[in-house]
């Protein structure tokens, strides 16, 4: 089954022409969304690969994402190399370097900023993608009135596109668009084929035998294939997938930046570790002398209570003796007071007999006495 996702299956009628050839080679100029209205995705899928050139930094990131096969060049295709003003809608196809179209687009309700983008040459571009001496089986161009400037820009003696595809009418209109940049074309013989409503298909003369292919827009002999409903999930499936993968990505390089975080904070605790084991291993030494400097203080303090103990013994009976000694010298004195008391007694009397009348009148007879 051929699932076109091209918005006019452009695709189709390409696939009816180009189908036989396997891993062939496509240059989308105005390439946009990867997949939605893509006339290149089908292509993709089945194993081709090319440039795409698109300016809008938001779909090169889908580009970028989707298709690594391919070559995707951030930039306008014109005539000259030069830097200019495109008129950028987000998310849609229409975005512009024309200020011709700005009114219509303005008309529909579609808001616009003005962004700088750089031009180049279209054959410049495919010779730095390295697309030079390879064929290129078509060439799309979808570039919102600028289709003068890129087909002005590609020297058609060297980079011969089998196949040119050109959005051929005015932006959301029918009107014919195509008055000023076909004579290119026919001037390098390419053979217009068929008009789909919507785009102009051109066959190079030398590739004659695909003219019937080219000839007529998608049928019920082109069947079987898918567009519509099909299509539109495939791509809502798709961008789903990828905002999702997007998610997952973003949660991979925060849970890697987390995951270095806690390697570095692995490593700086790991040295900590080693750090506090050494230290750890000083202190058990120090540790070690000290418990041996306190066993050894512990034996010298008990050896002095032993000797404080035998001295308090000692003090104790020598309290004991000089206590006993002082009861003694307590009695001695009593006794010696008791003497002293009986002496001074003793000599109270003999004065009194010395001082009495009788002592006096008999004093002449004492030393006889004596």
């Amino acid at each position: 089954m051929f699932i076109s996702y091209s918005q006019n299956c452009e695709d189709v009628v390409l696939w009816r022409a180009l189908g036989h050839i396997a891993e062939g080679t496509y240059v989308d100029v105005g390439a946009a969304d990867p997949t939605e209205y893509s006339v290149t995705k089908a292509f993709y899928d089945r194993g081709w690969s090319g440039v795409n050139i698109e300016p809008a930094t938001h779909y090169v990131e889908r580009l970028l994402i989707d298709r690594p096969r391919d070559t995707t060049i951030a930039k306008c295709a014109g005539e000259h190399a030069a830097h200019a003003t495109l008129h950028l809608i987000v998310d849609t196809g229409l975005s512009t370097l024309s200020d011709n179209y700005l009114s219509a687009l303005a008309d529909n309700d579609f808001v616009h900023r003005d962004v700088d983008v750089e031009v180049e040459r279209l054959d410049a571009m495919l010779d730095t993608a390295g697309l030079s001496g390879r064929e290129i089986h078509f060439l799309k161009i979808d570039v919102e009135g600028g289709e003068e400037a890129v087909l002005r820009g590609i020297d058609f003696a060297t980079w011969r596109p089998w196949i040119v595809v050109v959005e051929a009418t005015e932006p959301l209109t029918t009107a014919p668009a195509y008055g000023s940049w076909e004579p290119i074309l026919a001037s390098h013989n390419y053979e217009f084929c068929l008009f789909d409503g919507l785009n102009r298909f051109y066959l190079a003369r030398e590739h004659a035998e695909m003219r019937h292919s080219l000839s007529y827009p998608v049928c019920i002999f082109d069947q079987p294939y898918t567009v519509g409903t099909g299509e539109r999930e495939l791509a809502a499936i798709a961008e789903a997938t990828i905002a999702e993968r997007d998610d997952l990505l973003r949660s991979y390089h925060e849970l890697e930046g987390h995951y270095e975080n806690v390697v570095t904070g692995y490593e700086s605790l790991s040295g900590l570790y080693d750090n506090a084991i050494e230290a750890n291993k000083s202190l058990q030494l120090e540790y070690e002398r000290t418990l041996a400097g306190h066993n050894s203080l512990r034996a010298e303090y008990e050896q002095a209570l032993a000797g404080y103990n035998s001295l308090h013994a000692e003090y104790d009976n020598a309290l004991a003796g000089y206590e006993r000694l002082q009861a003694s010298f307590d009695g001695i004195l009593v006794q010696f007071n008791d003497v002293k008391a009986q002496r001074d007694a003793a000599q109270n009397e003999l004065e009194e007999v010395r001082q009495s009348l009788l002592w006096k009148l008999t004093r002449r007879l004492h030393p006889a006495r004596r």
